[in-house]
């Protein structure tokens, strides 16, 4: 036997690859009739004092725009706040008429087309339904992003301890009366023909469109007087665009997931007004 045959070859074995460790999983189970969206409201109270008690409690004051049912605060006088559009749809609000109150009944879309083609945005303001003294509003719902809430998900992602905070989660913010002009705004912003016609320069250049969750619009609560009292209204103050990227890009993902949705729901939330206020008759104040 030769030298060489004696000789044993020592192959160098390569350690295993360790496979990546998969993302915890959750075992929570939700159906599509727990997968309700939060509703931000903002806490209104006309000016007369008898009609100032906070019914929310002493966290929140009037002109505080609040979260529910979570129960946080998002703005509020002389503090702004963005929120990132992903779609809105529009409703009509029917509230029954209940002594000197209006209360919430339930909610319809709205269809602007004729009549005799189902449409109902030209049905009557106000009307009867099994014998009971009803008034409707036209709303317009905003579903959105807070790009606060955004950044605090992204930082407690990484983190050491993740406490659970922040959210990517979209929220809805329901408008009518006056505020009902702060969603007109927006609206007219991302969906006038100006918007429309820039992109379609863009893409003649060779240029990406600009998506809508491309920006951050800026609003404010502030107060509106009129003979009735001062009410608390949204307004909207600007647009500009998104500037964390990483923001965008969540942006991005949550805009394709809630554009394709069909059933939207929302959290139902007990809503009552004063019927000898004025907002009757601003309700279809375009």
């Amino acid at each position: 036997m030769s030298k060489h045959s004696q000789e044993v070859t020592k192959v160098q074995q390569a350690p295993l690859a360790l496979a990546p460790k998969q993302p915890e999983q959750s075992t929570a189970i939700m159906s599509r009739q727990e997968e309700l969206f939060s509703v931000a409201r903002m806490i209104q109270a006309m000016s007369k004092q008898e009609s100032c008690a906070n019914p929310n409690g002493p966290d929140f004051v009037k002109g505080d725009v609040v979260v529910y049912p979570q129960r946080y605060k998002i703005g509020g006088y002389k503090a702004p706040f963005s929120v990132i559009f992903l779609r809105n749809t529009l409703e009509w609000a029917n509230f029954e008429v209940v002594g000197a109150k209006e209360e919430w009944r339930s909610e319809e879309p709205r269809i602007d087309k004729l009549e005799s083609e189902g449409g109902n945005e030209h049905w009557p303001v106000e009307y009867t339904h099994d014998g009971k003294k009803m008034k409707r509003y036209r709303q317009i719902t905003l579903y959105v992003l807070l790009p606060f809430q955004v950044e605090a998900f992204l930082k407690d992602a990484m983190s050491d301890a993740p406490t659970l905070t922040g959210s990517i989660s979209p929220i809805a913010m329901k408008s009518r009366n006056y505020s009902r002009k702060a969603s007109q705004e927006i609206l007219n912003v991302i969906a006038s023909k100006e918007f429309q016609l820039r992109n379609a320069m863009r893409v003649e250049k060779g240029l990406k469109p600009i998506p809508v969750y491309a920006y951050e619009h800026i609003l404010e609560p502030k107060d509106k007087t009129n003979p009735k009292g001062t009410f608390q209204i949204l307004t909207y103050v600007k647009s500009q665009a998104v500037q964390n990227p990483a923001v965008l890009e969540l942006a991005a993902k949550a805009h394709a997931i809630i554009a394709s949705q069909t059933n939207l729901k929302t959290v139902v939330m007990d809503e009552e007004q004063s019927v000898s206020s004025s907002r009757g008759e601003v309700s279809d104040e375009v």
